[in-house]
């Protein structure tokens, strides 16, 4: 199955569509950025509309169709949030009037645990948005832009406890100014990663400047 998310006032709406081709199905009239699928495949996380005032990650049931809050934290808006590859674990962003940092927090019985059990992976040095699993569930990688530029940047993780080991450490520097990911609005940049890659969305800037003589 593939969700997605319709924004405007003809149709709004979270939808599902057999990956295999069929026709869409309306899973709520709500619209907002749709971030996982439940690792039950039963559910989806999402963010309710951003020009409402919610800020909770609300669990979208698809069978019974109701939704309800799965993660809230005062004075943050929660968003970005991905199950680790085996289900157990979620990494999300918790972004307040000041800053966004980075939080996993492990999942029991398909509920997160209360808030002073989230491992905070992200410091306040800088803007860290885009948390994404490795394949294992041993490493974070994320967009940061603690060295200036935005960058992408990891976090190894025990893989026991989740808990950070040693510090985050760079993958790649976009410091130039012509393609960079801040070239991007950060609602639309995205990154995803694979076994051997990571696939992220830049920004061209481009310029000329022309002179005129006079004779």
């Amino acid at each position: 199955m593939v969700a997605y998310t319709v924004d405007d006032t003809k149709s709004p709406g979270l939808y599902v569509v057999p990956a295999a081709g069929g026709g869409p199905k309306q899973a709520d009239s709500q619209s907002g950025p749709i971030f996982d699928w439940t690792p039950n495949q039963n559910g989806l996380l999402f963010h309710p509309n951003p020009r409402s005032p919610d800020r909770d990650l609300r669990w979208l049931n698809l069978q019974s169709g109701v939704i309800s809050t799965f993660l809230a934290k005062s004075g943050a808006s929660l968003y970005q949030s991905k199950f680790s590859p085996d289900g157990e674990w979620l990494a999300f962003e918790a972004v307040s009037n000041v800053d966004s940092r980075l939080f996993v927090v492990k999942v029991r019985n398909g509920s997160p645990l209360p808030e002073k059990d989230w491992i905070l992976v992200s410091d306040e040095h800088g803007w860290s948005d885009k948390p994404r699993w490795s394949p294992n569930g041993n490493i974070l990688y994320f967009i940061s832009d603690r060295d200036g530029p935005r960058c992408i940047w990891a976090q190894r993780l025990h893989p026991a406890t989740k808990q950070p080991k040693g510090p985050p450490f760079p993958i790649y520097h976009f410091h130039k100014s012509r393609l960079s990911p801040k070239n991007v609005g950060l609602w639309f940049l995205e990154i995803d990663v694979a076994r051997d890659k990571i696939v992220i969305n830049l920004g061209e800037l481009t310029g000329n400047i022309w002179s005129v003589s006079r004779r």
